[in-house]
């Protein structure tokens, strides 16, 4: 009777699954955004939203960059709470561990998109965006945890049961 690895139960492969693959089809997401040919002007969306809401022309440009750049950060800050998500399959691991580990490998994906940019016509990789990028990654960490230690913090009692309440 051969003896080997016991095949992983369907429920853990469900938890591991339910875990990992979020991050795992945002950075898919964010590949093939990054995988678009970059546009030289402003989008028609964010120019007709300007003109309409009376900005100058000139300023329709900079409005694009800092809209470009912000999608950036919130991209990022998704995708490390995502990883951090998946690292809770990690039994033993600090909360500290691994929001470091989810920040490292969302810089380390922003590195590795940065790159990818540079085979797409019109896309030239930029260190300011890998900064942006892991900026973003580290206050969605941040973000979340906060926001996790309010919830914590202010849900509801438990209700007390019949046999509390004499």
């Amino acid at each position: 009777m051969a003896v080997g690895p016991t095949p992983p139960r369907s429920g853990s492969v469900r938890r591991v699954v339910a875990r990992v693959a979020p991050a795992v089809v945002w950075a898919a997401v964010i590949f093939t955004l990054s995988a678009q040919p970059s546009l030289a002007t402003p989008s028609a969306l964010v120019v007709e939203l300007l003109r309409r809401g009376g900005w100058p022309p000139e300023a329709y440009q900079y409005v694009d960059f800092g809209l470009r750049k912000t999608a950036h950060f919130t991209e990022y800050a998704i995708l490390a709470v995502l990883i951090q998500h998946a690292l809770g399959l990690a039994a033993g691991w600090s909360a500290e561990r691994r929001l470091l580990v989810a920040w490292g490998l969302a810089a380390l994906y922003a590195i590795s998109d940065e790159f990818h940019q540079s085979f797409v016509p019109g896309r030239t990789p930029a260190a300011t965006d890998v900064l942006i990028d892991a900026c973003g990654a580290l206050a969605g960490l941040l973000l979340c945890r906060v926001a996790l230690r309010w919830w914590a913090g202010h849900r509801a009692p438990p209700a007390l049961s019949h046999s509390q309440s004499r």
